[in-house]
């Protein structure tokens, strides 16, 4: 039955399944805005429309709360990594500088490592490697001060990787409040669907005498909830968003086609995907903590076509 089919969908497949929705669904109210006259002369029309709107809204403002939930830490997470390897390479310069010069090359060696490295070390490696590095900076303070190692030094340091442990903490419970609204998006996306069926679509029936054009354009609206994902009038956008100074990528980016309701959250690798979108010109808003919001005009949407973006961010000041 349906309730099992919906129940046994992978996140992946339900995003899937309730953006091409979505598009039918804005698809829709594209075309009555567009005939708005013609609708609110009649009120019954006109109630059942303004029912339809309200579902809408409910369900944008799920969608919204999904893209832009990441328990408000968690959207930061690239920011502190930055930070953090960065306060990495500076303390383990001063510890090799100094041991290296006293012949310790035990305790050179083991944090000497190029930032690169660093910047490739998974989330738990190189937390280890932070607090090795913070252990040998407490340990030695004394002859690391020439270097500026003072308390006040060593305090912030602690702060930079005890902040970055918490972020790391916190994708699960993320992920599993973002999928908990993925699982009411699909709801509401269900409600919306049986009341289009039930009520909107027979209401409209009534322009079929004397505004056949409007009725036709309204069923061809509905009828992309068919086609999906294959209707082949849309164009993609895709790209990769990076830290502008040292390219790396920064996931968490909330990428939004402005006036409309269309956005997305860059992943791991600081891609994103914005598929179904209508040919035209666009321009997107991209923001993420800690960095200024980027603002890119001019996106040219081609039928059949993908066109890739590499966007830059430049750090808050």
């Amino acid at each position: 039955m349906a309730v099992f089919y919906y129940s046994t969908l992978n996140i992946h497949k339900m995003n899937t399944f309730i953006e091409n929705r979505k598009s039918m669904y804005h698809a829709t109210k594209g075309v009555c805005e567009d005939n708005i006259t013609l609708i609110t002369a009649n009120a019954g029309v006109a109630s059942t429309y303004n029912r339809f709107m309200v579902l809408l809204k409910e369900m944008d403002d799920l969608s919204r709360d999904q893209a832009m939930n990441r328990t408000g830490v968690t959207v930061d997470k690239q920011f502190a990594r930055n930070k953090l390897n960065l306060g990495i390479d500076k303390s383990a310069g001063y510890i090799v500088s100094h041991f290296t010069s006293v012949h310790n090359f035990t305790i050179a060696n083991s944090v000497d490592k190029a930032l690169s490295t660093v910047q490739g070390m998974s989330d738990q490696t190189v937390i280890g490697h932070g607090q090795l590095v913070v252990n040998i900076l407490a340990g030695n303070q004394p002859v690391l001060a020439p270097f500026g190692v003072d308390a006040p030094y060593i305090d912030s340091y602690n702060v930079t990787l005890t902040n970055y442990i918490t972020i790391v903490a916190t994708p699960t419970i993320a992920r599993n409040f973002k999928k908990a609204l993925t699982r009411l998006q699909l709801d509401k996306s269900k409600e919306i669907s049986r009341f289009l069926r039930k009520e909107l679509d027979k209401a409209m029936t009534g322009f079929k005498d004397d505004h056949l054009d409007f009725y036709l354009t309204y069923k061809n609206a509905r009828r992309i909830v068919q086609n999906g994902i294959r209707h082949h009038t849309f164009g993609t956008i895709a790209g990769v968003v990076k830290d502008g100074e040292s390219h790396l990528v920064l996931d968490g980016a909330l990428v939004e086609v402005t006036g409309t309701t269309t956005h997305i959250v860059t992943n791991e690798s600081g891609l994103f995907t914005i598929s179904t979108v209508p040919p035209g010109t666009y321009t997107l808003k991209v923001s993420i903590g800690g960095y200024a919001i980027k603002i890119i005009e001019n996106v040219i949407v081609t039928a059949h076509q993908t066109m890739s973006l590499e966007v830059l961010m430049v750090a808050s000041v």
